[in-house]
């Protein structure tokens, strides 16, 4: 199912894209920042998915395939100049379930 489209206030305000990437780029601490609140992120999914009823190791599995997904859309959306998040993600998720489609098929 594709996103809801909406303008988001980053696409209102301008672009922030650019110059933030480049500081967090240039700056040890700030990707290790950026990589700890990927990790808390996927802390976060993960422990909802468990309140959902799903075990422990799929629960952690999913949000970590998922914050990776998240990852590489966001990558694409940084260096896109056509490309709005919402594309980049369902791109990302949509590239993810052609990966594991094969595998799928042989189960």
């Amino acid at each position: 199912m594709p996103l809801r489209r909406s303008r988001p206030p980053w696409r209102r305000t301008g672009g922030f894209r650019d110059p933030r990437r480049k500081i967090i780029l240039a700056n040890t601490a700030l990707r290790e920042r950026e990589s700890d609140k990927r990790t808390a992120i996927a802390g976060v999914v993960a422990g909802a998915l468990r309140k959902r009823g799903v075990e422990v190791r799929r629960a952690d599995l999913a949000a970590q395939v998922g914050v990776a997904a998240l990852g590489h859309a966001f990558d694409a959306w940084y260096n896109s100049t056509s490309l709005g998040l919402a594309a980049c993600l369902d791109r990302a998720f949509a590239e993810l379930g052609d990966l594991v489609s094969p595998l799928n098929d042989r189960m």
